[in-house]
């Protein structure tokens, strides 16, 4: 099996300070695999704070991790970044974080009644 084929799915989410996302994931190894996002100051990138073993053995534009937990924050702010940096560090699970749904994206089909056969 190849990294790009893993099939990557979120336990589940918090939000730090109004803006930040944590993403909490589970691990192909043990326990658990944690990505934070943030928007960078001043610029339309990403920040994250992600280290894994795959990101070790793989390089971190390789790591699914990081590829998802980017793509659950843009859900999340309902915008696109133009780029992302990575501070390589974990990142321990903090009881005081606000538990969230994980973000998906709703999407809304126009023109189409409740309860109408789509054909």
């Amino acid at each position: 099996m190849r990294i790009e084929d893993l099939n990557i799915q979120p336990i589940t989410a918090f939000e730090v300070a109004g803006s930040h996302l944590v993403m909490v994931y589970p691990s192909i190894f043990q326990g658990v695999t944690v990505v934070f996002c943030a928007k960078a100051k001043n610029a339309d990138v990403v920040q994250v704070i992600h280290d894994c073993t795959l990101c070790q053995a793989y390089g971190h534009k390789r790591c699914p991790y990081i590829k998802e937990g980017i793509k659950h924050f843009m859900m999340y702010k309902e915008k696109r970044f133009s780029s992302y940096n990575i501070l390589r560090r974990h990142v321990p699970v903090n009881p005081k974080w606000k538990q969230i749904p994980v973000p998906t994206v709703e999407v809304e089909r126009k023109g189409v009644q409740e309860n109408e056969p789509v054909t």
